[in-house]
């Protein structure tokens, strides 16, 4: 779900919000979408893994906020995914949010390579 708010001449704001899917060719389109309607800036929650394929996507095109879902989260009565993207919508336009550090992709890689010349294979663990 993708809430993007377009501030017009007179000042008001335009909503349009979309639902998109979670696969490349769909992330790739919403990229898309929020880049035509003009878009620079993209917030949103730091659910578990779930936001690192959009950041992906989105890295390098747009400004990102990954927000702490708890801080996010903290008003009570938004329970529907259409009320959370315009929650998080909302607060990006009023610089409400705070960016949680998100380690680049040249670190990440860099991280990958040590963990796997330190276990000797990926994922973990002992060699054997």
């Amino acid at each position: 779900m993708a809430c993007l708010l377009i501030v017009l001449e007179n000042g008001r704001v335009h909503k349009q919000v979309r639902t998109f899917g979670t696969t490349t060719r769909e992330l790739v389109s919403l990229r898309d979408w929020l880049l035509s309607g003009g878009c620079t800036h993209v917030a949103m929650e730091s659910t578990g893994v779930y936001w690192k394929p959009i950041y992906a996507i989105l890295e390098g095109a747009l400004e990102i906020v990954v927000a702490n879902a708890q801080h996010v989260k903290k008003v009570p009565g938004r329970k529907t995914d259409v009320k959370d993207a315009e929650w998080i919508a909302d607060l990006l336009c009023h610089d409400l949010l705070r960016s949680s550090f998100v380690l680049q992709r040249a670190a990440l890689g860099r991280c990958g390579l040590a963990h796997l010349t330190r276990t000797g294979r990926a994922g973990g663990g002992a060699s054997r």
